[in-house]
């Protein structure tokens, strides 16, 4: 009777076990809905995943490597994670793929559509400036000024004969002074009275 009683005792017991775990395994795999942190900062987006009941967080960058708790006040962004909407567990981890706030501003959202791609403008084509013109042709040289004929210097004017006195010379002396002797007769002042010997010549 004894035995009875306690085999039943074990039997509740051990429903009672049993269906506190179903109850936790329930509550455990309870899906919710997975916000959307992409363009969060690190702690903010950490902050909201466990306040919708998702606290298994693993945050990387971009290029795999895991970023520690430590660091999330580092100015990191999230720029993409693995896992958003309804149908995700809390059990999950949700993988948060985060970079510099400076790098994660150029990383495009799952959400953003790509911005197009500005053309480059056109470079204007160099104007061709027009070849200046050859400077005109050097002046002629000026033509050698007409050579001037020197003119043949004038001849030396004639001496002039000695002009004989209008008057006969009253002496021999002066006849001679003036380079007249001898007088002759008929010359330019003879005078008779000079021709001793009276033989037409006067002052020998």
């Amino acid at each position: 009777m004894l035995l009875g009683k306690r085999w039943s005792l074990w039997r509740r017991l051990a429903a009672m076990i049993a269906g506190t775990v179903v109850v936790a395994g329930a509550l455990s795999a309870c899906e919710l809905s997975v916000p959307n942190v992409v363009g969060l900062a690190l702690p903010e987006a950490v902050s909201k995943l466990e306040g919708s009941g998702y606290r298994h967080v693993a945050v990387v960058d971009e290029f795999g490597t895991a970023i520690e708790e430590s660091h999330y006040e580092d100015g990191f962004k999230v720029t993409a994670q693995d896992a958003v909407g309804e149908g995700v567990s809390t059990s999950s981890t949700i993988t948060l793929t985060v970079a510099e706030s400076a790098v994660a501003s150029l990383v495009m959202t799952p959400d953003e559509s790509p911005s197009a791609t500005p053309e480059p403008e056109a470079t204007p084509e160099p104007e061709v400036m027009p070849e200046p013109e050859p400077a005109s042709e050097e002046p002629q040289e000026a033509s050698d000024a007409p050579e001037v004929e020197e003119e043949p210097a004038a001849p030396a004017p004639a001496p002039q004969p000695v002009r004989a006195p209008t008057q006969m010379y009253s002496s021999c002396a002066q006849a001679r002074a003036a380079g007249a002797a001898p007088l002759y007769e008929g010359d330019p002042g003879y005078n008779p009275r000079l021709d001793r010997d009276k033989d037409g010549v006067a002052c020998e």
